[in-house]
């Protein structure tokens, strides 16, 4: 169990979280580096051409080149799969017949019943995102029990504002 303490930390609790998911990606990033060899990067062959296509570099200006897997959440090739699995979907079904847009609310009972006295949403993103997860979920299944009638398939995206609040595209 963690310590409630470190829950009144406000900003300095913040600042923890994201040292500590920069401390995490790095480390990601620092064996994707490490390891090219094993990811097979020689085998992307559209990279290669363009390298072999363009002038000869400025040696002075090369660094050293770094491919980032697909499996990479947020690269451009992890962005490029997801679009193409969404259009892939399309295919097989049909084209999507609703955009549904589901935000999360700081004012939820469930949020405000469960933080200490003085704190925002954003001084507890964990709790703000356990209960969102939870509402996400129950409404997925409403919609595949057929709130909305047959469905064929759905994709979402979850992305967080601002405020540090997530919120759900949904294609149905």
């Amino acid at each position: 169990v963690e310590p409630a303490n470190l829950f009144h930390g406000a900003r300095l609790f913040q600042q923890l979280v994201c040292d500590a998911w920069a401390s995490v990606d790095q480390s990601n990033l620092t064996w994707v580096a490490n390891n090219q060899k094993k990811l097979r990067v020689e085998l992307y062959g559209g990279l290669q051409d363009r390298m072999a296509d363009d002038h000869p570099p400025d040696m002075a200006d090369v660094g050293h080149m770094v491919i980032l897997p697909s499996s990479h959440k947020g690269s451009v090739r992890y962005m490029q799969q997801l679009l193409q699995d969404s259009l892939a979907i399309c295919r097989e079904y049909r084209k999507p017949d609703l955009f549904l847009t589901m935000t999360a609310n700081g004012s939820w009972p469930e949020i405000v019943e469960n933080m200490f006295p003085g704190q925002k949403t954003v001084d507890q993103p964990d709790l703000v995102a356990r209960v969102f997860h939870a509402k996400q979920q129950a409404l997925l299944k409403k919609i595949r029990d057929g709130y909305f009638g047959a469905v064929a398939g759905f994709v979402y995206t979850i992305e967080y504002q601002k405020h540090g609040l997530p919120h759900m595209h949904l294609l149905i």
